[in-house]
């Protein structure tokens, strides 16, 4: 805004085009004061100071309920704080919206407070930095000059506002007998003028005015309103302004009347109602909404209609001028409830700028007559009862309370309007609200008059009174216990009960207050519909603190199971809460005494859930060194479960501990690493819950693989392939950790490089042997006539080239020949249900067909070689070609030949006696 340059002559200049000096405000509500006090302008804020026609602005406030002087001691503006407290028309006691006077307000700027600093011109980029004081921006260095000024500042405002109100008080002579005088003078001619008033009235009312159609003057303004005008609607001179306008009636036209009612408007766009509206001029506003009903749904620029204005200048008797022409109007031009549900730019209606401004009575009239307005959100999204509790104002939810009816407060209890924020929980009544706000007065009144109210759930299944527990709120908790006679009465939809609530949110003041209650001693050991104690969810949660606390008042609660079978320290074992543990395990002598309905222990659940930390703290404790080899009633060990569900980090934490067996079988008969051999080979095992609950609280731990877990519907960018491999990853790291501690002829290599096999059915693996056995007497019978076939008879052989040539071929021709018939006796072999290690047998058949393949290829190509020759372009030619298809071919069968080769390999290097029982058919 200009109005915040040293420019006077420019503002006087402006200032000529205004009427009144409360029409101009800015987006925050500030007038022209506002603006030079916050920015430091001593002379235009001594301009507005000695003009008596600005005099309403002194101790007007802004949106946010400061005053000029607020704003000058908030930003340190000394030289205008000595200027403004030296004025005796500036009152040094009002408070702001947040409860704050000047002395408040100095008092958070000396303790690091911080507000925003203005910008020096009002426009978006910074002309003038001279005036913005540091201390609105608070750093926090070192002592030096910049704070030293800061410091200096403050303090000056300080001194200047004490001397000031002291000066004041000692001005100011209460009891003043003046004014008693003038209400008696008052009084004994208020019937003679009501009368005359009245008389004048009704006959303005009778004169016929021009109606306008429906949507007259709703287009855009295109005239500022005269300044005589504007004054007569300003001063309630009914006679002066309608008769002004009765002349030009009678000289001009119709037309003119109406432009001057509906197009001439002031500079923010208010129109003659909303001007009389909004300076209580009762007589204009009546004659005004008589005679021209539409002004009073008609907006100014920032969406204010004349309602908006008269609940904002607390101005009662003009809004029930308004509310009760909308009730008796004939022509039913507008109805009452889209009146008072109107929102300006802000999303505010005339009840949210009654209970911001604090006006009670206003608030209370406009509440009763339309209820559901009290819950219309603004744009940040506020209803005005969410701002009614939000500002704790006693007084305000007090005269809500009084004003509404039985009805009502019924409808708000029962019906639950939707008066949350989105960040709250949906659902609520104005109690579970004033609770959640630790409003104590406003949840006493509310529960006093209707009880009903204490016993509705928001959409979490929670009463105002978990409500109250989960925010900490002590005195609402005792004050809405008084309601209830029983203690188990008040469950919320999980089935939990206060003291839950209270654990769960980590409110140990609640907590502590319920135990040391004797009628509420029992809650300690009750349950959920889970089967979890408070105890559960502390341990759940890693509240050491309460968890302690419920240990130390009941013993009891930690040998108490929920419905999976977990003590609270499977829980916390679940949730890695090492500090929970220990503190728990002070309380049990026999470590192997805490097993869940599988058997678990705690090393069990620990390793099963990846808690590595936890791993390690049962290591390292001698007390707990019986736990290490426990069997679960499965018969797995720790290290079983932790190979199972792929926690290759706790594999090998257990591994390496010398006092771990690795040998240990389940009741499967399966090693850990035939555990992981299973599940690789397609094997299923059901993976624990995250959290030792029924319900999942935390989800982080519990592995997908160990979930068989497949996205549904699948992501576009992941492929099957690829899922399957992450899920097999951790597995085969296990199986690595497995194999460097145990004997490697358990498991193929395969199973570590390769993918995930698929069990064969028997008749499966009939088709592949017998087709295995196909390609190998083929290449053996190919290689066998290759043999007695002399190759390149008509060539000559006798060369050097054609004689080394021939050797190769013969060399290749053999080995293939051979592999291929030991391919087919093991295929035969495996036919008859003559061995042992089918898996095994069949990985050597495979290793020996793909070597006699290869080794006939080569075969080939060196007799190519002998024949083609003599023809070196042609041999060129030929021996390319030959080359690139062998390439390929050996490109195709790699893969497999590597798996089976590994496989072959691993059991050659792990035991080289039982690898030639097998080969030799006894295995």
């Amino acid at each position: 805004m200009l109005h915040a340059r040293r420019a006077i002559k420019v503002v006087r200049e402006l200032l000529t085009y205004w009427f009144d000096p409360m029409d101009f405000l800015n987006e925050k509500g500030q007038n022209i004061l506002h603006v030079a006090a916050e920015s430091g302008q001593r002379k235009i804020v001594d301009e507005i100071l000695r003009n008596q026609d600005l005099e309403a602005l002194i101790n007007e406030k802004d949106y946010d309920g400061n005053t000029p002087l607020h704003l000058a001691a908030m930003y340190c503006r000394s030289e205008i704080v000595r200027a403004l407290v030296s004025d005796k028309r500036v009152d040094k006691r009002i408070v702001n919206n947040e409860k704050l006077n000047l002395a408040g307000v100095v008092a958070i700027l000396l303790r690091g407070g911080r507000f925003e600093a203005p910008k020096s011109d009002g426009m978006s980029k910074r002309i003038d930095t001279k005036h913005e004081d540091d201390a609105a921006r608070s750093r926090k260095n070192d002592v030096n000059t910049e704070q030293l000024n800061r410091g200096v500042g403050n303090l000056l405002v300080v001194a200047v506002l004490v001397a000031g109100v002291t000066f004041a008080g000692a001005i100011t002579v209460p009891g003043s007998e003046m004014e008693h005088s003038t209400d008696i003078i008052q009084s004994s001619s208020t019937l003679q003028l009501s009368m005359q008033v009245h008389k004048e009235l009704e006959r303005w009312k009778a004169v016929k005015f021009p109606v306008p159609i429906a949507d007259y003057g709703f287009s855009e303004p295109n005239k500022i309103l005269e300044k005589e005008v504007y004054t007569y609607a300003k001063e309630d001179n009914f006679n002066a302004l309608f008769g002004l306008l009765s002349d030009k009636l009678e000289h001009v036209s119709s037309q003119e009347v109406l432009n001057i009612i509906f197009k001439h408007v002031a500079a923010s766009g208010n129109s003659l109602l909303h001007v009389a509206a909004s300076h209580g001029s009762e007589d204009v506003t009546h004659l005004l909404c008589h005679h021209f009903p539409l002004l009073i749904t008609r907006k100014n620029f920032l969406g204010d209609n004349a309602l908006h204005l008269a609940a904002r200048a607390r101005r009662f008797d003009t809004i029930q001028n308004l509310v009760n022409h909308v009730k008796i109007d004939p022509h039913k031009t507008l109805e009452l409830a889209s009146l008072l549900r109107m929102k300006n730019n802000k999303g505010n209606t005339p009840l949210h700028d009654a209970v911001i401004k604090g006006c009670q009575e206003v608030a209370c009239f406009l509440l009763n007559e339309d209820l559901e307005v009290s819950y219309h959100k603004n744009k940040e999204d506020k209803s005005p009862l969410y701002l009614a509790v939000e500002s704790c104002d006693e007084d305000m939810i007090a005269s809500f309370i009084e004003a509404m009816t039985e009805r009502n407060l019924e409808k708000l209890a029962v019906g639950k309007p939707d008066i949350m924020l989105p960040e709250d929980i949906k659902g609520g009544n104005l109690l579970h609200l004033a609770a959640s706000m630790g409003f104590l007065s406003g949840a006493r009144r509310l529960v006093s008059r209707c009880p009903v109210a204490a016993s509705q759930r928001n959409d979490e299944g929670n009463l105002p009174i978990h409500v109250a527990c989960q925010k900490g709120h002590l005195e609402v908790v005792r004050e809405l216990l008084i309601f209830w006679l029983d203690p188990m009465d008040f469950l919320n939809e999980k089935g939990q009960n206060i003291l839950q609530v209270a654990v769960e949110s980590g409110q140990m003041k609640i907590v502590d207050e319920i135990l040391r209650n004797r009628d509420l001693e029992a809650l300690i050991n009750e349950k959920d519909y889970d089967g979890n104690t408070p105890l559960h969810d502390a341990a759940s949660m890693g509240f050491l603190s309460v968890a302690r606390l419920l240990v130390s008042r009941c013993h009891v609660a930690a040998s108490q199971r929920n419905e999976e079978g977990n003590l609270p320290i499977h829980v916390a074992c679940q949730k890695g809460h090492l500090e929970v543990i220990r503190e728990l395990l002070t309380n049990w002598r026999d470590p192997t005494d805490f097993l869940n309905k599988k058997g678990h222990n705690i090393l069990h659940v620990t390793a099963g859930s990846g808690q590595m930390k936890i791993v390690d703290e049962i290591l390292g404790n001698r007390d707990l060194e019986a736990l290490i080899n426990e069997k679960d009633y499965d018969g797995n060990t720790p290290l079983h479960l932790a190979a199972m569900y792929g926690r290759p980090k706790i594999v090998r934490a257990l591994v390496s501990d010398k006092r771990v067996d690795k040998r240990i079988v389940n009741n499967e008969k399966l090693k850990p690493s035939a555990v992981v051999e299973k599940l690789l080979q397609g094997g299923r095992f059901e993976a624990p819950n995250s959290d030792g609950m029924k319900k999942l609280i935390d989800t982080k731990h519990e592995d997908d693989a160990a979930r068989d877990y497949l996205p549904s519907p699948m992501p576009r960018y992941l492929s099957k392939p690829f899922i399957l491999s992450s899920k097999i990853k951790p597995k085969r790291e296990v199986l690595k950790v497995l194999v460097e501690e145990d004997d490697k002829n358990e498991f193929g290599i395969n199973l570590i490089f390769d993918s995930p096999r698929t069990t064969l059915t028997t008749e499966e693996r009939n088709r592949g042997v017998g087709n295995l056995l196909v390609v190998a007497v083929l290449v053996a019978g190919v290689t066998f006539a290759g043999a007695i076939t002399v190759p390149g008879s008509g060539s000559d052989l006798s060369s050097g080239t054609s004689k080394y040539l021939m050797r190769a071929y013969i060399f290749f021709d053999m080995l293939a020949m051979n592999f291929s018939l030991i391919a087919a006796i093991i295929l035969c072999r495996i036919s008859l249900g003559r061995t042992g290690n089918v898996r095994i047998s069949m990985d050597m058949a495979t290793y020996c067909i793909i070597c006699g393949l290869s080794f006939m290829g080569l075969a080939y190509t060196f007799i190519l070689a002998i024949t083609v020759q003599e023809r070196t372009g042609f041999f060129i030619t030929i021996i390319t070609f030959q080359s690139s298809f062998y390439y390929w071919q050996v490109l195709c069968y790699s893969r497999l030949m590597l798996s089976s080769g590994f496989s072959v390999m691993s059991v050659l290097l792990a035991n080289p006696i039982k690898f030639l029982i097998i080969f030799m058919g006894g295995g």
